[in-house]
This record gives C-alpha cells, structure tokens and sequence, in this order.
C-alpha cells in the first residue's frame, strides 16, 4: 500500500484505488462538497480531462458542462467502478489527470484496500394508484422538457401543491445553464408540498425513437442525485406516458425498472431505500407497471398488500 498526502484548504477528499488480479480496480471519491470540487477543478483544469471523462460517460465535452456537478461526480464514480476488461486503464488514466490537477489545500490519499464482496441492497419498489403529490417523501421525481420547465401535468400538480419554489428554481437553473441533454437530472429543494425536496429530469420533448432510453437515464439519473443528496424515499410517476409522451404504461414501466435496476447494479450503500412508482387513476396502466414490477423483482414479506397498492422487494 502507498499513500501520498498533499494537505490543501478546501478540506479533505479520500480517492481509493482497488486492484484484483489484472482486471479490477476501484476508484472512490468521497460524497460531499470536497471530493466534488477536487473533480470540478481537474476537469476544469485540463481540455483533455475534461475529454476523458466525457467519453467515460459517453458525451461530448460540451454536454458535460451541463450536467449538475453533483450528478457527474456520481456518474464518473459508478462508470468507473463498473468492472470489464478497460476498467484498470480508465483507473490508470483517471488517477493520472487527478493527480496532475492543481491543489491548493485538498488531502489526497491514493490507497489500496482490502477486497470487499458487493452485497446487493435490500430497497422496496411500489406501485400505486393515487395523487404523487399527496406521498410523503423525501423527493418527487418531476419531468420537464429540455429548454423550460413545465408548468402543467406532473409539475403542474406539484407546483401547485407548494413546491413552487422548486419548479421555479429549477426554470431559472435552466435558463441559465442553456440546453440540457435529454436524461439529464437536477435536485431543488420544493419550499412546500408533501416533498422536500424535486428531482427534476429532462424527459419530455426527445425523439419518439429515443424515448424509452430517455426515461431509462431519467431515472437512473434521479436516484444517482438522490444518492448524493442523501435522500430515503422517492417518488416518481409514470414516466413518458403523459399527454406529450410516446411510451405505453409497459414500455415505461419497463424503462423505469431499467434505470432502477442499473442504479442499484452500480452503486454501493446507497441511500436510497424505497421506490414508490404512482398511477394517476389508471387502472390499466396500474395494472401494467406491477406486471413488470413483479417479473423483475421478489414480493415484499410484510403481508398482503392494500387495495390499488403492490409492494416488492428489489
């Protein structure tokens, strides 16, 4: 094992490197505002850093720079922990950029820790017919279109249910962020409502043809954000099904349980606990997410479930 410490102001961020045989090697970098600024300023830092990691995500420079930095951080740590035959190159190539980004005061420690067997997480994923915005949670999932929020369906119903300050934060955010790509997610805290917090993603507008992985990535990149924010329970609606939306209730419940699976598959300890999927008062649809729901997942041993409710265990 060898550590190397280069003591900085901005605080303490740890980056642990794991390596197995050949072809398993682990980069970590801490949750918190610490670990992402050491990540900001190493792509900030260099045009060809900031190349790599796009391309680790599978973007161009440009839509990386739109991405939320709590989100990318998230996104590049998973990617890269993600086994197959390039992750020790991507390991290599990434230590390599961060070392060579400029430090100020940031305690940098490059270790090699004991293997450790990933346990997949026990979460509950639910679904419901009913109004999202009556749920206790601790975030709504809120779909939006690429160049303004939306004020009517899902985020209509939020905002008018007190998260005003959410929907409007995240207009702004928008704005002058310029345009997202589709998938994107952002976190704002709601200001009211029955959720404290929005998990606003880009899903509505995209090609017909490119809607099923847009809800997909809309998903796995809300519990990814969810993730960094420390957030419990989640809240989401059908997405993809609305006035605007080109999927069936299947062909998004299917989407959704992608993205949800693809989180739980590549994050370790995450905070997320339970999933909660709400139908506005379509039975067919109902009836379709927990179709799905129960071929991808175990039902939950807590007993016969409630009326316009399915409970399972992932």
């Amino acid at each position: 094992m060898k550590s190397l410490r280069v003591l900085i102001l901005l605080g303490i961020a740890i980056i642990s490197f794991e390596a197995f045989g050949q072809s398993r090697a682990v980069l970590t970098v801490l949750k918190g505002g610490a670990g992402r600024a050491l990540l900001n300023r190493t792509i900030e830092s260099s045009p060809s850093a900031k190349a790599f990691f796009a391309g680790v995500l599978g973007l161009k420079t440009r839509q990386l720079d739109l991405i939320d930095p709590a989100i990318r951080q998230a996104l590049i740590t998973n990617r890269l922990n993600v086994e197959g035959p390039d992750q020790v190159r991507l390991i290599e190539r990434a230590r390599g950029f961060i070392t060579a980004a400029p430090t100020r005061a940031v305690d940098l420690t490059l270790t090699a820790p004991e293997p450790q067997s990933k346990a997949r997480p026990s979460v509950k994923v639910n679904v419901k017919l009913g109004d999202m915005t009556e749920e206790k949670v601790d975030a709504y999932v809120v779909p939006h279109s690429n160049h303004e929020a939306s004020y009517d369906g899902v985020g209509g119903a939020v905002f008018l249910a007190g998260a005003q300050a959410g929907i409007d934060a995240f207009d702004r955010d928008l704005q002058s962020r310029g345009i997202p790509p589709f998938g994107s997610a952002f976190c704002t805290r709601s200001g009211g409502g029955n959720a404290p917090n929005l998990l606003n993603v880009v899903s509505i507008g995209s090609k017909a043809e490119d809607e099923f992985q847009v809800v997909s990535q809309s998903m796995y990149y809300a519990l990814n954000i969810a993730n960094m924010e420390g957030l419990s329970t989640i809240a989401a609606p059908a997405l993809g099904t609305g006035t605007v939306g080109n999927l069936t209730a299947e062909m998004s419940a299917i989407a959704m349980m992608e993205g949800i699976q693809r989180f739980f598959d590549s994050t370790n300890n995450p905070s997320v606990q339970e999933i909660t999927i709400i139908i506005d008062e379509d039975r067919e649809a109902y009836d379709a997410f927990v179709k799905i729901q129960r071929e991808r997942t175990a039902p939950a041993p807590s007993g016969p479930g409630q009326p316009g409710r399915a409970d399972t265990n992932w």
